[in-house]
C-alpha cells in the first residue's frame, strides 16, 4: 500500500515487522501502488504544500479540502513521474486532513468511478485521529463491508489495525482483506472466539499461520476461555483443525488443565445431558492435549517439568512419560534451565536424583557446547552425594539397567 508504513525501506533493509515473504505478498496485491512506494529517504515536499503540514498537536490539520488535498492525490494515484507520485505520497502521509479533508476523503470513497479511492482509502487509514469518534468507527466498518474491490478493502481493514471491529474480517471472502485483518487484530477477551473460530475454520495457511503466532502468545488467563471454545467446537470441527490450534497456545496452562487436571470435569450423578456432553468432550480434547504436548514440548514446559520433578516426588512419578518426552527434546535443556535443576535438587534424596540422572543420562548424546558441559558437571556432583548414587548413575551411563 503507499502509505502503509509497513512497507516502508530504510535503505536496503527490510522493515522488522514483516517478513520478506509478506512484503512480497503484499506489493502483488498493490499492483500500480507500488510504484509509489518510498524505497529510501523521502523527498522533501514543495514549500507551498510544507506551509499545510501540522504544527500544533492533535487539533492542528494539514490540507484543506479542495485543491490542495484533491491534487495530492490525484498526483499520487495518477501521475506519469515515479517521483512526483512519491513526493505526493511523502505529502498525503506527513499532513493529517482536517474534518472537512476527512468528509472529501469519504466522497472520494464513495465515488465508484474515482481512480483516487485506493489512495483515499490509505490516506483515512493512516491518518486515523478521526477514529476516536464511534461514529467515525462505525462509518469505517460500514465502507469496509460494502467494498468489493479487493486493494481497496484490504486498505479500508488495515485502517482497523488494533481494533477490535477487525475481527469481522477474519473470514472475509476477500483473501487481502481477510489478512489485513488477521494482522490487525488485538489479542484479546472480546475477540479470541473470532481468532479461534477463523483458525478452526482455516482461511489459508499465510492466516492461519499469522493468527498462530497471535494465539501462541495469548496470556495464560486467555486459555480457559480458549479452552471453552474448543470444547464447544468438539464434535463440529475435525479432530485435526482442533489439534492445529492446540498446538498454537502456550503449553503451561495447558499442561495444568488437562494434564495436571485442574479444569477437569467432576462427575455428578444428577447431571444434565450437556453437563455429560461437555465432560465428553474434555476428555476427547484432553486426548488430543497430551499427544501435542508429548510430540513437542516446548522449553517453558520442560522448565515447568523439571522444576516440579526435582520438588515433588509424586508429579515425577505421575508425569514420567512428559519428562520422558522432554528428555528427547535436547534443545529445550538451555544452560538457565540446567543452572535451575542443579539449584533445585541442592537437598534432594537420592530416588529423585536417581530419576532426574536418567534425564540428563538419556540427554548426553544430544546436548552440546556449555549445556553439555554443564550437565556432565551436574551428573558428577550428584555421584559425590553417595556411593549408591554413584553407582546408579555410573550403570545409567554404561547402558546398564
Amino acid at each position: 500500500m503507499v502509505l502503509d508504513i509497513r512497507y516502508l525501506r530504510s535503505g536496503s533493509e527490510p522493515e522488522d515487522t514483516e517478513s520478506p515473504a509478506e512484503a512480497k505478498a503484499t506489493e502483488a496485491q498493490s499492483g500500480e501502488a507500488q510504484a509509489v512506494q518510498i524505497q529510501a529517504a523521502e523527498p522533501q515536499a514543495d514549500p507551498s504544500i510544507q506551509a499545510l503540514e501540522m504544527t500544533a498537536g492533535p487539533e492542528a490539520s494539514g490540507p484543506a479540502p479542495g485543491a490542495n488535498l484533491d491534487e495530492l492525490l490525484t498526483r499520487a494515484a495518477e501521475g506519469d513521474d515515479a517521483a512526483d507520485r512519491a513526493e505526493a505520497v511523502a505529502c498525503l502521509r506527513s499532513l493529517v486532513p482536517s474534518p472537512e479533508g476527512v468528509e472529501r476523503l469519504g466522497d472520494i470513497l464513495e465515488s465508484a468511478d474515482d481512480s483516487r479511492r485506493v489512495v483515499a482509502a490509505q490516506v483515512l487509514g493512516h491518518h486515523r485521529q478521526w477514529l476516536a469518534q464511534t461514529s467515525g468507527l462505525a462509518r469505517l466498518v460500514g465502507w469496509a463491508r460494502a467494498e468489493r474491490d479487493p486493494e481497496v478493502g484490504a486498505a479500508l481493514v488495515w485502517g482497523l489495525r488494533n481494533r477490535d471491529a477487525a475481527q469481522e474480517f477474519l473470514l472475509h471472502p476477500i483473501l487481502g482483506m481477510a489478512r489485513e485483518a488477521a494482522m490487525g487484530v488485538p489479542v484479546a477477551e472480546s475477540t479470541i472466539e473470532a481468532l479461534v473460530q477463523a483458525l478452526v475454520v482455516g482461511r489459508s495457511p499465510d492466516i492461519d499461520r499469522i493468527l498462530g503466532d497471535k494465539l501462541r502468545a495469548v496470556r495464560s488467563s486467555l486459555v480457559p476461555a480458549v479452552v471453552d471454545l474448543l470444547l464447544e467446537q468438539m464434535g463440529g470441527a475435525g479432530s485435526q483443525e482442533i489439534t492445529a490450534v492446540v498446538a498454537h497456545l502456550p503449553q503451561v496452562p495447558l499442561f495444568r488443565v488437562f494434564i495436571q487436571g485442574q479444569g477437569a470435569p467432576q462427575w455428578r450423578p444428577d447431571q444434565t445431558a450437556a453437563e455429560s456432553r461437555r465432560a465428553r468432550n474434555w476428555h476427547q480434547l484432553a486426548a488430543l492435549v497430551e499427544s501435542v504436548l508429548l510430540a513437542g514440548p516446548d522449553p517453558e514446559l520442560v522448565r515447568h517439568l523439571v522444576s516440579h520433578t526435582a520438588r515433588d516426588e509424586a508429579f515425577a512419578r505421575r508425569h514420567a512419560a512428559f519428562l520422558e518426552a522432554a528428555g528427547k527434546s535436547g534443545a529445550a535443556f538451555s544452560p538457565e534451565l540446567l543452572h535451575d535443576l542443579s539449584r533445585l535438587t541442592a537437598t534432594a534424596s537420592n530416588d529423585k536424583l536417581g530419576r532426574l540422572a536418567e534425564l540428563l543420562v538419556e540427554l548426553s548424546g544430544r546436548l552440546d557446547g556449555d549445556s553439555a558441559r554443564r550437565a556432565q558437571a551436574l551428573l558428577e556432583d550428584w555421584k559425590a552425594r553417595s556411593p549408591d548414587l554413584k553407582l546408579r548413575i555410573y550403570h545409567l551411563q554404561q547402558g546398564v539397567k
